[in-house]
């Protein structure tokens, strides 16, 4: 097969952006009212206690 052969690739790649937060892997949470109180910004998945400070997060 020479360079100058026109043949489509076996595999296209496609790049599309995701429509919402679900396509991107990222999980739904809540803010720690506690460390948000003082001033930390902590992400908890919703009904899990927070890392920082132990709060329950509902």
């Amino acid at each position: 097969m020479s360079a100058t052969d026109s043949q489509t690739p076996v595999c296209q790649m496609t790049v599309s952006q995701p429509s919402n937060n679900t396509d991107q892997g990222l999980l739904p949470g809540v803010r720690c009212p506690t460390c948000a109180a003082k001033g930390i910004e902590t992400w908890v998945i919703e009904g899990r206690a927070c890392g920082t400070c132990g709060t329950p997060c509902l």
